[in-house]
């Protein structure tokens, strides 16, 4: 019985850290809608990250309080994202690629019309 109950605990312990997501502050350097790709500078580095097909695009918009408010999806999607934009990006690992799950705009910044 202690065996079954250390291997669920190890088990456990072992996929939930490998299901970590990760939250990045990037600036888009350029975006590939077709292939499904953002090229983001993240620490002075550029690099190409895939973007999960459903993954999430959206303003954050200000709340009260200095609590978050609603978001705001973007229309059109990765071909809005304009060049230079600071975004959020959450990321998690699947094998040694890191995908992109969720891109959050700051609101001041302007988009691509």
């Amino acid at each position: 019985m202690y065996r079954r109950m250390l291997t669920a605990v190890a088990v456990t312990v072992l996929f939930g850290s490998l299901a970590r997501a990760e939250e990045v502050t990037a600036t888009i350097k350029s975006v590939n809608a077709d292939k499904n790709t953002v090229t983001v500078t993240i620490n002075g580095e550029d690099k190409t990250m895939t973007v999960s097909k459903d993954a999430e695009i959206y303003t954050q918009l200000k709340g009260k309080k200095n609590k978050p408010g609603p978001k705001q999806p973007l229309e059109g999607g990765l071909s809005r994202l304009k060049v230079g934009t600071e975004v959020t990006l959450m990321t998690f690992k699947s094998g040694d690629e890191e995908i992109i799950s969720s891109i959050a705009i700051d609101p001041s910044k302007k988009l691509k019309k």
